[in-house]
């Protein structure tokens, strides 16, 4: 597969931490981790929260447009398809 498009990916959060902002996807599209901004989370990632306050948690499945950067791969336009929040299991 191509390390950019403009096709929506499916992949699984590994880790995100809400102080710092970001985190990474794991995804079979690459063989490397995806980094995802806040920034680029759409709405859907408040969990309840105010609409300013976006964040993501361990095993939380998203989709999200890859994108290469000379960091390596980032996670643009990312929405949130279905948490595992509700089964009791989010990261702190």
């Amino acid at each position: 597969m191509t390390s950019e498009t403009n096709s929506r990916i499916i992949g699984t959060v590994k880790f995100f931490s809400s102080q710092k902002g970001f985190g990474f996807i794991e995804t079979d599209a690459v063989n490397d981790d995806v980094m995802i901004h806040f920034s680029q989370i759409k709405d859907g990632g408040n969990h309840g929260h105010s609409d300013t306050f976006r964040t993501l948690f361990a095993k939380d499945k998203v989709s999200f447009i890859l994108k290469k950067t000379d960091r390596g791969y980032a996670a643009h336009d990312c929405e949130l398809i279905n948490t595992f929040r509700n089964q009791g299991n989010a990261d702190k």
